[in-house]
Formats: structure tokens, sequence, C-alpha cells
């Protein structure tokens, strides 16, 4: 099981810490990279559950179509497939699409690549290591097949389309552009899943399916670059917000580095306990500091000058008085 965590999880996570920390504009709350793992975890809920209600009302006899997937149950099983396939990207894209449509921090094309991705990874994950968990002592050859054929596909065309809403979002465009490549992917979603269902040792149809994923997952990193070249000749990203981050980063650093590790003689005391009043007694008054006292300066004595006898000094006055004035020499 750990195994399998690691090749489902791990490589989802790996290119979405790709897309965030590559981002040459202003920085990302944390809150909504969270709240975009969080709509993946929804979306294969809501996946699930529409897909199992579609194939109780609609196509009941879906199962059996695969397993004997033939010329003549190759059209039915593809229209399964490409509604199966657009409940799921609908599912990813719609609600995302809403919570993000407002939010003042999605002001980037670039923005687009990086919550749709999240969303599209974190589903396409958890479907994985679903299948391998089902597939029983199968899971790790499952899980391994899953990741060399759709490396990161569910990220990818989600990611196709939320280029595109958030190209449509910042230029002040319309929607179409958008609702065209929810169209697109849903299509190319549609032709993976009938090449991977119909694959049983035909090498053509494992050719096919490779080369979808293949597609989306290098449409995804290029769309991912033309952003950020769209967002720095738009003023939305550039050098000064890489600057302004690296500077915060240094400077969290550095707080939490003086924080653990104080330099020498900066160590506050701390506050000591004041006395509390008994119960029923009236609490002290403050103290008034007194104002310091002068400190009284000496006096200088004064010399006799020359004519004037000097007075003898008398222990039980410390004070000479002043001489007296001068009655000449006798």
């Amino acid at each position: 099981m750990d195994l399998l965590f690691l090749l489902t999880i791990v490589p989802a996570y790996l290119v979405a810490s790709f897309f965030v920390k590559n981002d040459p504009g202003p920085e990302e709350p944390r809150s909504a990279i969270t709240s975009a793992v969080w709509f993946g975890v929804v979306a294969i809920g809501l996946a699930l559950l529409f897909s199992f209600a579609f194939e109780l009302l609609i196509s009941g006899d879906f199962l059996a179509r695969v397993s004997n997937a033939d010329s003549e149950t190759s059209l039915p099983l593809f229209l399964d497939v490409l509604l199966f396939a657009t409940i799921e990207e609908l599912v990813k894209f719609i609600p995302i699409a809403l919570y993000l449509l407002r939010k003042d921090f999605f002001n980037e094309i670039t923005d687009g690549i990086i919550y749709f991705a999240i969303v599209g990874l974190t589903f396409g994950a958890i479907e994985s290591f679903l299948y391998g968990l089902t597939a029983g002592a199968f899971g790790f050859i499952v899980a391994l097949m899953r990741l060399a054929l759709g490396l990161f596909f569910h990220g990818a065309l989600t990611a196709i389309v939320g280029y595109f809403f958030a190209k449509a979002k910042i230029m002040n465009k319309g929607m179409m552009s958008a609702i065209l490549a929810l169209a697109v992917v849903s299509v190319a979603h549609a032709f993976y899943n009938y090449f991977v269902f119909s694959i049983q040792g035909d090498p053509l149809f494992i050719f096919g399916a490779a080369a979808v994923a293949l597609t989306a997952n290098a449409a995804m990193f290029w769309l991912y670059f033309v952003a950020i070249r769209r967002d720095i000749e738009l003023g939305l990203a550039g050098p000064q917000f890489v600057e302004a981050r690296k500077n915060k980063y240094a400077q969290a650093r550095y707080a939490a580095q003086q924080k653990m590790h104080p330099p020498e003689g900066t160590q506050q005391q701390p506050p000591q306990p004041q006395p509390q009043p008994r119960a029923g007694m009236p609490a002290a008054p403050p103290q008034q500091m007194q104002p310091p006292q002068p400190i009284p300066q000496p006096q200088p004595q004064q010399m006799p000058q020359q004519g004037q006898a000097r007075m003898p000094f008398n222990p039980h006055n410390p004070d000479p008085p002043q001489n007296p004035p001068s009655q000449g020499i006798l």
C-alpha cells in the first residue's frame, strides 16, 4: 500500500509544487491551494455519484459492453465513455470555477493552470489509488500502468480548461473559449477511456491511449509557460514579484531563527508577579514616586588675601565665618 501511495499521490504533489513555486507572480494564498485540493476530493465524490446514477438510469449494460467490446458495440461504448468523461470534466471544472470567479487573488492567467491543475491532479491521484486498491494483488501493476499511460492526465485536462477560463476572466472576454476547451477535453477524455477499455492486448489501443495522455500532458506544460509570458507582458508577473517573495521568505526565516536562537543579552526577564490583596482587604494605592532631591554641592573656601588674617578652625562650627576686613599688620 505504501508503494501504491508513492506511485499515485507523490507524483501529483510534485507537479503541483512545480507550478506553485515557479509562478513569477504574487504568492498564492495557502488557504486557496488547500481549497483546490478539497475541490478535487469533492469532484471525485460527485463523479462517482453521477456516474452511478446515469449507469442505472441510462446505460445499465455498460459493464457488459466494456467486457464484450467489438465492432458492433464500439459506437455505444464510445457514447457511454463520452457521457462519463463529460460528467468528470464538469464536476472538476464547475465548482472551482464558481469559487475562483470573484476572488481577488485569482489575478493571473497562470493561476488558471495552477488551481485547476491541482483539482485535476487530486482527482486523478485518488482515482488511481482507488483503482489500485480494488485491483487486489494486481494493484501495483494497475497503478504503474495508469502512471505510464495517463501521467497526470486528469490534471492536464482540467488545467487546459483553466487556462482559457482565467484568460477570459482577466482580459474581460466571454467564456466561449473556456466552454469550447471543456468540450474538446471531454472528447479527448472519451477517446482515452475508449482506448483503455478496448485494449485487450491490442498494441494499437495502447498506443492510442498513450498518445492522447502524453499530448494532454505536453499541452498543460506548454500552456503554463505561455501563461507566464503573457502575465509578464501584462505586468501581472515579473522579477519584482519574485524578489518580493524571496524577501518575504528571508524575513520569515530570519524571524524563526531569532525566535529559536536569540542573541545573548537580549533575553527578556519574565515580569515579576505583583502581590495580590487578601479577600476583603482594599488594594493598596499605588505609591507615587518622589522627585529626586538635588545633591548639595560643597562651597569652595576662599583663600585669605594678602593682608588678611586666617581665622582659626572651630571644630564645633565647621563652616568658617567670612574673614573680617583686614586691620593691617600689628
